[in-house]
């Protein structure tokens, strides 16, 4: 994959990464957004704590179908 690209993928991916975060869910146990977290197999809503709170919520079909891209990006959801 040539720069611009890598570039432009990167940006979409940035934009619905955003999107995505804007209507995350509340932790229940901490009362703050939940972010996206790029697991082994799956990406999902994980609590800001991290390894302090194992709390988690699925995408929903949507989400998960637009989540794909991060798939493309080199480093993938943890470089955007």
């Amino acid at each position: 994959m040539d720069f611009d690209r890598r570039q432009a993928v990167t940006e979409k991916a940035k934009a619905i990464k955003d999107s995505i975060e804007a209507v995350a869910p509340t932790c229940p146990v901490h009362g703050k957004k939940m972010k996206l977290v790029q697991g082994p197999k799956a990406v999902f809503f994980g609590c800001l704590k991290g390894s302090k709170c194992s709390e988690k919520r699925w995408l929903t079909g949507e989400q998960k179908r637009r989540s794909e891209i991060f798939r493309k990006v080199p480093g993938g959801l943890g470089r955007l």
